[in-house]
């Protein structure tokens, strides 16, 4: 090879390379990589000793042709070590030694001996496909030369190479992207790099080629260096970890439509099975038939606790949740909370107290998660509590000079043992199991908690002594008091039409395919509303054009055919209902099914299943309407 050529052949090897003679001569920059040394730093050193470890027991076992091989450390500048293994090159039966493995460029210096043979070692020994072409004066490309791992890799001669084309070694398809990208290397007189596939004896290879220009002295491209590395076995890893993300992409997917047909199967037959039975009581005179309807609410809204937790666990675990941050004053929110359970601790005969130390103690997290989180452990709070109460502390700490909300959760419970500390944070884990058990659960409460804290970046920690009650405690980073509250839904609520209080009932659209809860919502709302019902998009379309309704209650999923949302959507398309309220009720109730609705047209949401209450008091809140 012509001495011009030497620096592009080293420049292009994907190898370290250290010249040893009495010490360390010289590396290539990918050496100096490797080590952490550069050149100048290398010649102050006595002996390649200082940066090679020799592996114990492992000796230099010397092949045919001057020839060995060597496994050692190398010492790395910051002292770590890393493990390579050796091929060395004796010339001349002299203590000279060329040593190389795998990285990439720069040149021998003038001072080296033997440089070409060394460079002709080093092409033939080097793991990756080389080989050099000349650019021809007819615009063709002649393969000059081709190293012994391309003979080995391809399977050809070197007799079936050099003198040839491209198009005569790897067939028409290859020579069109190599011709094309050996013209760029010598119109650029730059680096160019290509990809390429090969078949050999029914396997398929495929390889990342890097061309380089070699320059003459009259600056012009005569030849051309090409360095291939096989990438077949990364091609094909990269090929199956695509498959599997892809698998794994359509299996959330798939998980996350099943959770969300079962929230929506599930929350709608409970609407009714609750909806009625909360009218039987009102309905009802006897005591006893009462109480029945009253076992039936009781039934009801276990069996939907029990739904809510396992979807909401396998909501988290299939998929990252979503959490929709806002400033929020950690009093507003307690205050609220509060009222749900006072009432309930007194039906037990608990006291229920509230102490909040930081009353102007600001968050920003996503509030209804931290409303869920409360609520899992009140509910435990409450349940595992017979005698003494439950109370709320909210109080300011500071730690290494930031500053923390604490919310802590205190009852005079069953209390937990020492020994089941550790696992009360586990799916599906109480301390009383099995058929003894003597509560009932599913033992989710916690485990939602400690995954809904984790995810807004808080800490829940537990204490307890069996028979003496537990505290539970969240920790939140806490905010400045600078930020005003935010209100989420108001960012999506479409204005909406201020109904006149006037002697007239508002005109309203029931749409919903459910003949049992069409048949609930017209029951609740037939002292306060005039109700049209309809059970089909067929329909509800045929209404809404035939009349103007103050209000439009709509079902999303309505069966084949249009749904709801497809329905919305076209209605706003007319002027009379660009800005009614149209609400929707639906056991979609996941993956952030409320955003997503609020989104697509709906003013206002309400998931299954709902209380005569609830919907009377958002139809109220939606017409500006007094209470009834």
């Amino acid at each position: 090879m012509k001495a011009y050529m030497n620096k592009n052949l080293l420049e292009s090897l994907s190898q370290p390379i250290i010249c040893i003679e009495d010490g360390i001569l010289w590396m290539n920059s990918s050496a100096e990589v490797f080590t952490g040394y550069n050149n100048k730093e290398i010649n102050c050193k006595n002996s390649w000793n200082n940066i090679l470890q020799l592996t114990p027991g492992e000796e230099l076992i010397t092949t045919s042709q001057g020839t060995a091989k060597l496994k050692a450390g190398i010492i790395q500048k910051d002292n770590s070590i890393k493990k390579i293994e050796f091929t060395l090159q004796n010339l001349n039966n002299l203590e000279t030694w060329t040593l190389y493995s795998s990285i990439e460029n720069t040149f021998l210096e003038n001072n080296l001996k033997d440089k070409d043979k060394i460079l002709s070692v080093i092409y033939d020994s080097t793991s990756d496909l080389m080989f050099l072409v000349s650019a021809d004066d007819d615009g063709g490309f002649t393969y000059l030369s081709v190293n012994n791992t391309f003979i080995n890799v391809t399977g050809l001669s070197k007799d079936k190479c050099i003198g040839k084309q491209t198009g005569e070694i790897f067939g028409q398809d290859i020579s069109s992207s190599f011709n094309q990208a050996f013209q760029e290397v010598v119109t650029r007189k730059e680096k160019v790099k290509i990809e390429f596939n090969y078949a050999f004896e029914n396997k398929s290879f495929f390889f990342d080629a890097s061309l380089r220009p070699i320059l003459d002295l009259k600056n012009q491209c005569v030849y051309i260096l090409v360095v291939a590395r096989d990438l077949t076995e990364r091609k094909k890893r990269e090929d199956e970890l695509l498959k599997t993300k892809i698998l794994a992409e359509e299996s959330n997917r798939l998980k996350t439509t099943l959770l969300s047909n079962l929230s929506h199967e599930f929350r709608t037959p409970l609407n009714g099975i609750l909806g009625f039975a909360d009218l039987l009581k009102e309905e009802l005179t006897l005591p006893e038939h009462r109480e029945m309807a009253n076992n039936i609410v009781r039934s009801g809204k276990r069996l939907f606790s029990t739904l809510n937790s396992i979807l909401e666990l396998s909501r988290l675990e299939a998929e990252r949740k979503e959490t929709y941050n806002t400033t929020i004053r950690l009093y507003d929110v307690v205050s609220d909370i509060v009222k749900k359970y006072q009432q309930e601790a007194a039906n037990k005969g608990l006291f229920f107290s509230v102490k909040i130390k930081s009353p102007s103690l600001k968050l920003h997290l996503d509030e209804s998660i931290l409303i869920q989180i409360m609520h899992n452990l009140l509910d435990n709070a409450i349940k595992f509590t017979k005698t003494g109460g439950v109370k709320i502390l909210v109080e300011e700490i500071f730690e290494e000079y930031k500053t923390y909300a604490l919310i802590k959760i205190i009852d005079t419970g069953i209390g937990i043992s020492e020994e089941n500390l550790e696992s009360i944070f586990k799916e599906f884990k109480q301390e009383s199991e099995g058929i003894s058990r003597s509560h009932e659960g599913t033992g989710l409460g916690l485990t939602l908690a400690k995954k809904m804290t984790e995810l807004m970046g808080g800490e829940i920690l537990v204490e307890s002594q069996k028979h003496k009650g537990s505290i539970f405690s969240l920790k939140f980073p806490a905010m400045g008091n600078r930020v005003e509250r935010i209100k989420l839904d108001s960012v999506h609520k479409i204005p909406i039409k201020q109904a006149k209080k006037s002697g007239k009932m508002p005109l309203v659209l029931l749409v919903e395919d459910n003949e049992l809860n069409n048949k609930l919502t017209m029951v609740y709302l037939k002292d306060t509303c005039i109700v049209d019902s309809v059970q089909n998009a067929s329909d509800a379309l045929r209404m809404i054009n035939e009349k103007t309704y103050n209000a439009i209650l709509m079902d999303v999923n309505l069966g084949e055919g249009m749904n709801g949302v497809d329905i919305v959507q076209s209605a706003r398309t007319m002027d009379k209902y660009c800005d009614t309220p149209i609400i929707a009720i639906t056991g979609y109730a996941l993956n952030n099914d409320k955003d997503k609705l609020l989104k697509c047209g709906f003013s206002h949401y309400l998931a299954k299943p709902y209380g005569k209450g609830q919907l009377l008091e958002l139809i109220n809140e939606a017409l500006l309407l007094e209470t009834v």
